[in-house]
């Protein structure tokens, strides 16, 4: 009996170190899928930063958004610059630095489930994160969803060790960690609520405590970080509330079932149909419901809608998921005997298979959102980029259009000017040229349209030297 013991304890850690692997595979190759392609400015901008940082260009005005995030980003950019990688290939080196949080959120996600709900739960919560599609899909995009995530799940894990231990140094290390999640993403900030509710409601007063000020210290950390760049303590976070939630940067009417509409994407429908068995009487599951109810209510309220800021929400429907295919395999055979049904051979069979066969739909789908996953090209104009990047003349490069469609620093890797010409005034378009000696023309359409902005440009000797499709460079003779 020890032996049979031994034999399933073995087999279930390496089933689960094999899911693991395998978590890890398909996101290297979604990195290198990725490679060096542009996705979004916002990409761009995050390691453009940390660019910046490390060659010491000065800093970007993106001041709604905290250092602390493209200052782990120098890390790989400096490890690129070591062994002498340039261009694209800083790219797949951050990518591939970013992936580390997402295997980082496998063990996580386990040792939480485990906490929480039991050692099966855990295993099967684990094999679902390991195949999650927005997951392995977002893993090679440098940007802050998948570190957000992996910081708030550490700090969930850690609370839980730390209830259980009943350790207050445990906790405030899982406030300062759930601090790092709102230093990479603000409305991160929302998760210490129902932290602290669930705190409260079980008396663990000293725990709270603990919880508070481990953030707020981190808190403190990100204001003096705030105040050496900007030279205002918590500039970012306050510039970020009076941009997305005063403002307004967009004009979105409120729309709380944004995001739950769109479940499928994120569990896939066999997902939502198994999490519905979830739904019972349990002091974990109502917590797991009280994190992502606040954390919608709270993204509703911002003008921005993109799938992306919900995946947050996946650990969480993930766990509640693993539980829900326990309680539907409970749930069939307490039908079975109800019915008195007759226990045949394929019957057995059939109530162990079913919830696998669940399972393994659930994978299967999951996969099919992996593979028809698509990344947005911008190939042509950081090519114009990397063109320039072997210049040895360049003193300052006009842009018309947005300077992160081609990269900016990332690509042209110069400790030199860049003129973002996104206006219509002909008179900063003068001044521009005044100043460089190069123009990548990342909007073709732009010039054909502005007879005028098109003259003054040759009229300072700018002439077309490279093409690349619809992006082509001018310099100045």
């Amino acid at each position: 009996m020890k032996k049979e013991k031994f034999y399933l304890k073995c087999t279930g850690r390496l089933l689960l170190i094999i899911t693991i692997l395998t978590g890890v595979v398909l996101r290297t190759w979604a990195c290198l899928r990725a490679f060096g392609i542009w996705w979004k400015g916002d990409e761009a901008e995050y390691v453009n930063m940390a660019w910046l940082m490390v060659h010491g260009y000065g800093w970007p005005s993106l001041d709604l958004r905290s250092p602390f995030y493209p200052i782990f980003l120098t890390i790989p950019i400096k490890m690129a610059y070591l062994f002498g990688l340039h261009g694209e290939s800083v790219m797949l080196t951050c990518r591939l630095f970013n992936m580390l949080f997402s295997i980082i959120l496998l063990f996580a996600v386990y040792a939480f489930a485990k906490k929480m709900y039991s050692e099966k739960v855990a295993k099967i919560a684990t094999l679902l994160m390991s195949f999650s599609a927005p997951i392995i899909e977002w893993t090679p995009r440098v940007m802050t969803e998948i570190p957000s995530i992996s910081f708030l799940m550490l700090s969930l894990m850690m609370a839980s060790y730390s209830i259980e231990k009943k350790s207050l140094p445990l906790m405030i290390l899982s406030g300062l960690t759930l601090g790092c999640a709102y230093l990479v993403r603000f409305n991160f900030a929302i998760f210490l609520i129902p932290f602290l509710l669930y705190l409260l409601i079980h008396k663990e007063g000293c725990l709270s405590c603990g919880l508070t000020l481990g953030f707020l210290l981190t808190l403190i950390i990100g204001g003096f970080l705030d105040y050496s760049v900007w030279g205002t303590f918590l500039h970012a976070p306050i510039r970020f509330f009076e941009v997305n939630v005063i403002a307004k940067c967009e004009h979105t009417d409120l729309d709380v079932f944004y995001y739950v509409r769109n479940i499928t994407w994120y569990i896939t429908p066999v997902g939502v149909i198994l999490g519905i068995f979830c739904f019972k009487k349990s002091k974990a599951t109502i917590f797991m419901l009280g994190l992502i109810s606040c954390y919608l209510l709270m993204i509703s309220f911002t003008p921005n809608y993109d799938l992306r800021y919900g995946l947050a929400i996946v650990p969480f429907a993930l766990i509640l998921m693993a539980d829900g295919l326990l309680q539907f395999r409970y749930f069939i055979e307490k039908i079975s005997e109800h019915f008195s049904l007759v226990k045949s051979k394929s019957l057995k069979m059939l109530e162990k298979l079913l919830p696998h066969l669940m399972l393994a739909l659930t994978i299967c789908l999951s996969l099919v959102q992996v593979f028809n996953a698509t990344y947005a090209f911008n190939v042509d104009a950081t090519k114009a980029a990397l063109y320039l990047n072997e210049q040895s003349d360049v003193v300052g490069v006009i842009t018309i259009d947005y300077a992160c469609k081609m990269g900016e620093y990332i690509y042209l890797q110069k400790n030199v000017p860049i003129y973002e010409y996104t206006t219509q005034d002909i008179s900063v378009l003068q001044t521009f040229c005044e100043k460089a000696n190069y123009v990548i023309v990342i909007n073709e359409w732009y010039l054909q349209i502005r007879p005028d902005a098109r003259e003054v440009v040759k009229s300072f000797g700018f002439a077309e030297i490279q093409r690349y499709n619809d992006v082509y460079v001018l310099k100045k003779s």
